[in-house]
């Protein structure tokens, strides 16, 4: 057992009864403490007051100084911290500004995009996170099965960007059709 000697009380104790690099025991510590702080209350709560009151005054002075930084990483924050959410407001938004009706509630539009892994119809990953503004091929995009200027939960489906890019406006009938023509131009370009 390792000990020193306080040199306060003068007493040998037990090396772990010291605060790292202290001379005195942490008895004799708190009891000059504690009597240091009997006798300058009003200095102590003075300096405690000006202290927040500086932190205060620094905070603020930082806040003006670097709101958009604070707002801009505030909102990186926010929407990072569920995508799916993000990308359905997102979404709905998105057709309520261009005049759509929108019969689904936001709530149904996550649980769809939570149980949405990839796309229906090149089965390729979707990827519900936050970049740099552009879509992607396998971007998840709002699809309207009949393309009615409704979306209700039986009109619509999550798929790709690059397949609802291919779509456009195009029925599921008229998009079969379509493939069909294409396929034929195909062969007939090759032959």
């Amino acid at each position: 057992m390792q000990t020193k000697i306080c040199t306060k009380c003068k007493n040998e104790k037990d090396i772990k009864d010291f605060n790292k690099n202290q001379y005195w025991c942490r008895d004799c510590q708190k009891i000059v403490k504690h009597a240091y702080d009997k006798s300058h209350k009003k200095e102590i709560k003075e300096y405690s007051i000006n202290k927040r009151l500086d932190k205060n005054k620094y905070a603020k002075k930082y806040y003006i100084n670097n709101k958009q930084l604070i707002n801009h990483k505030n909102r990186l924050a926010y929407l990072k911290s569920d995508p799916y959410k993000n990308w359905a407001n997102n979404s709905i938004k998105s057709h309520i500004r261009k005049k759509f009706i929108v019969n689904i509630d936001i709530n149904y539009l996550i649980d769809l995009a939570h149980n949405t892994k990839s796309c229906p119809i090149c089965k390729s990953e979707l990827l519900f996170k936050i970049g740099n503004g552009l879509n992607i091929n396998n971007s998840p995009t709002l699809d309207r099965i009949n393309n009615e200027s409704i979306l209700n939960k039986d009109n619509i489906r999550i798929i790709c960007h690059k397949c609802n890019a291919t779509k456009l406006n195009r029925t599921e009938n008229e998009m079969y059709i379509w493939c069909k023509q294409y396929i034929n131009f195909m062969e007939n370009k090759n032959v």
